[in-house]
């Protein structure tokens, strides 16, 4: 379950980290409060990630407008702050992973599944 907590915590981290650049109006035509505009200016991690969503979210539906209008939503309500890990202090270290493994889809592909099955069927006939 820690493992699952923490994938899933990486897993979101990354989805906010993985996207960059969009406009202003942008921002203005989803609907984005003064306060919002303001928690991403002041969160520039956050709003790289924000402005390449749209930007590959071209055209803009109404569906990617309400899940960005959403999201930052929640995100200035919670005054979310993306994590600085180093290499003395990040997700997996006490499990002996390696830095930065969120970065390795082969090391992910590896020590991963996404099969909610998945450990079912690896037991063998007796186990089953």
């Amino acid at each position: 379950m820690k493992l699952y907590l923490t994938y899933t915590i990486v897993m979101l981290t990354l989805f906010f980290a993985a996207f960059t650049f969009a406009q202003e109006d942008n921002y203005q035509e989803i609907g984005l409060t003064e306060e919002e505009i303001l928690y991403l200016n002041e969160n520039l991690d956050v709003k790289k990630g924000i402005d390449e969503y749209l930007e590959q979210s071209n055209p803009l539906t109404n569906e990617n407008k309400k899940f960005v209008k959403d999201l930052v939503a929640l995100l200035c309500e919670m005054d979310y702050k993306m994590p600085v890990y180093t290499k003395d202090d990040y997700p997996g270290k006490e499990e002996g992973w390696p830095f930065e493994w969120w970065k390795n889809s082969t090391w992910l592909d590896n020590n991963f599944s996404l099969d909610p099955y998945h450990e079912y069927k690896d037991l063998t006939k007796e186990e089953k």
